[in-house]
């Protein structure tokens, strides 16, 4: 009887304390971005370049090639080619990419596709990707940009742009923007 109390006890306990720091953990970043016991720094001086292919691109209007190519991993960083969808009216392509940040209540990096405010508002980094050929010759294609929701970014080019292109091109963003953070003594 007693050993089943003391199981049913530790049971009980570890569950609280799973809870506890599955707590901590999921509110993270929101501490974090919101300096809520977190000095933060900023700059945006990360340069994302990736190699895509317009073959990823689906053939059919409205159809989504879920991709998930990890195409950036540093800082605490994970940046995905997550999918790219035709879209309904056959004239464009929207490209979206993911940032997976991981954090560390003791401090640490990473990095996020907005500028972060003082009251931990967050708006839009104002960049354009670039588009380069094989020979580095740069593309002037006709792109749109998004952010958005959560810590997606992308791009939306058209189908007179892509649809004459048969080898991978490069992809390049301007300055992401890198956060370091550290806790306070409070």
């Amino acid at each position: 009887m007693v050993r089943r109390l003391k199981i049913v006890i530790i049971s009980f306990l570890a569950i609280i304390i799973f809870f506890v720091w599955l707590f901590l953990t999921y509110n993270l970043e929101e501490r974090i971005i919101n300096s809520k016991g977190f000095i933060i720094n900023q700059s945006q001086e990360i340069e994302l370049s990736f190699e895509f292919n317009p073959i990823w691109i689906p053939r059919n209007p409205g159809e989504i090639n879920e991709l998930n190519i990890l195409i950036y991993e540093e800082h605490s960083t994970q940046i995905y080619l997550n999918e790219i969808i035709n879209q309904e009216d056959d004239k464009h392509a929207v490209v979206k990419l993911k940032v997976v940040p991981t954090f560390d209540k003791k401090g640490g990096s990473f990095v996020y596709p907005y500028i972060v405010g003082d009251s931990g508002s967050v708006k839009e980094i104002h960049f354009q990707p670039l588009f380069y050929d094989n020979s580095g010759k740069r593309l002037d294609w006709n792109i749109g940009k998004f952010s958005g929701p959560g810590k997606q970014f992308g791009f939306i080019i058209s189908h007179e742009d892509y649809q004459n292109i048969d080898h991978p091109i490069q992809v390049k963003y301007g300055k992401l923007n890198l956060i370091t953070y550290e806790p306070t003594n409070n």
